[in-house]
């Protein structure tokens, strides 16, 4: 119990280490806007009759005996302001769209990882572009990247 209790309170003394230094740097940063004007105030905008859409997939992914499998889905969301406030909101395909599965014949760990990142971020694509036909929004917001990483291009083979 004393070798717990020991653990739980360097735990505890780390958390209270990194808050200071979030605190110092906070009180630099202060410190120096007056001079440098880093920190800016921002003053909320009053939504009037606008659309926003957001959009957002997500993957399940599993290595199973022969093959490897992906279940993707993206779904977007729109919020209809009027007068400052949400006033509708309306989903695309559906609040909570089928996932589409996908089944490949055994891929390395990389070509998995590869096929994983270009699945989601193309359904996430083929979701917004729908969104803008159907929704037609004043502003489209994408969690993720249009343009694959660098890092996941597969190989030419």
């Amino acid at each position: 119990m004393e070798k717990l209790t020991l653990i739980a309170k360097k735990i505890a003394e780390k958390i209270l280490d990194e808050e200071n230094k979030r605190r110092k740097f906070a009180n630099f940063l202060r410190e120096i806007n007056s001079e440098e004007k880093l920190l800016t105030k921002v003053t909320p905008e009053k939504l009037e009759d606008i659309r926003i859409v957001g959009v957002d997939g997500g993957i399940v992914k599993k290595s199973l005996h022969g093959f490897e499998s992906i279940l993707a889905r993206a779904a977007g969301v729109c919020f209809c302001y009027k007068e400052g406030k949400v006033d509708k909101v309306e989903y695309f395909p559906s609040r909570f769209p089928t996932p589409m599965p996908f089944i490949f014949d055994i891929l390395s760990e990389l070509e998995f990882f590869h096929s994983n990142s270009i699945i989601r971020q193309a359904i996430e694509i083929e979701t917004a572009i729908k969104c803008i036909k159907k929704l037609k929004p004043d502003l489209l917001l994408l969690h993720g990247s249009i343009i694959p990483h660098y890092s996941d291009k597969p190989k030419k083979d």
